[in-house]
């Protein structure tokens, strides 16, 4: 199925978040803390797995967030046709 690409978000409107703005502003200890959740959260699941990543920081995050957005508009089964180029097929 190839990358499964994770992001981490904060909400922007939490002020007790408002400084965090890159990767390197996570504390390392919760940065491991997530890093362990994603190796292991499939192993429950037969068949799956999780390959290794690493951190990278909030301009290469947002670049796949573009990314993919533009892999689903490509996908002509994920749109709904009825002229709005964002609504989805239910």
């Amino acid at each position: 199925a190839g990358p499964d690409e994770k992001l981490l978000c904060v909400p922007v409107a939490d002020p007790r978040q408002s400084h965090l703005q890159d990767i390197l502003d996570v504390s390392s200890f919760d940065r491991l803390e997530i890093q362990h959740f994603f190796e292991v959260y499939k192993d429950l699941e037969p068949g799956k797995s999780v390959e290794g990543a690493d951190w990278v920081g909030r301009t290469e995050a947002e670049a796949e967030v573009v990314a993919s957005r533009e892999r689903f508009l490509k996908n002509p089964h994920a749109i709904d046709h009825s002229g709005d180029p964002g609504a989805l097929k239910d």
